[in-house]
C-alpha cells in the first residue's frame, strides 16, 4: 500500500461528499467533511514519528479512529439512503425522470463505494500488522 492510495482515497472521499451535499440538501455532512483531513493529518504524523525498527503507537489508535468515522459515516448514509429509497419505491407510479442529472441516492451510493475503498486499505493494513510474529508493527508496512 503507498501512501498516494490512502491519501488520494481520502481526497476522493471529501470530494464525493461535498458532490453529493452540494445536490442534496436533505443530508448534512460538512462535519463529516470537517473531520476526515484532521484524521488523516493524525494518521500521517504518527506513521512519521515511526522509524525503521518500530511504528509509532500512536499509528493504531489513528487507523482504529479513522475507520471508526467511516462505519459512522456509512451508518449515517445508509440510513438516509433506505429512507430515500422508500420515498422512492412510494413515487414508482410516477414517471421515469430521464433528465441530465443522476438520481440523488447514486451519488450518495457513490460516497458509500469510495468510502469502503478506504476502509479496505486501512483494513489492510491493521490485518498486516496483526500478522507480524512479534505482534507489533513493523515501519516498513505503514501506508504513508
Amino acid at each position: 500500500m503507498t501512501p498516494e492510495k490512502v491519501a488520494h482515497s481520502v481526497v476522493s472521499l471529501v470530494v464525493q461528499l461535498r458532490i453529493a451535499a452540494k445536490h442534496d440538501a436533505g443530508l448534512v455532512v460538512e462535519q463529516h467533511v470537517e473531520v476526515l483531513p484532521p484524521a488523516y493529518a493524525s494518521l500521517r504524523q504518527a506513521c512519521e514519528e515511526s522509524t525503521e525498527r518500530q511504528l509509532s503507537r500512536n499509528v493504531e489508535p489513528n487507523v482504529t479512529g479513522l475507520l471508526g468515522f467511516l462505519n459512522e459515516l456509512t451508518i449515517h448514509l445508509k440510513r438516509y439512503l433506505s429512507k430515500f429509497e422508500t420515498d422512492e419505491l412510494e413515487d414508482e407510479d410516477c414517471e421515469a425522470d430521464f433528465g441530465p442529472e443522476p438520481p440523488l441516492g447514486l451519488r450518495w451510493r457513490k460516497v458509500l463505494h469510495v468510502g469502503e475503498e478506504l476502509r479496505q486499505l486501512l483494513r489492510s493494513f491493521m490485518d498486516r500488522a496483526d500478522e507480524t510474529s512479534n505482534g507489533g508493527w513493523y515501519a516498513e508496512d505503514f501506508p504513508f
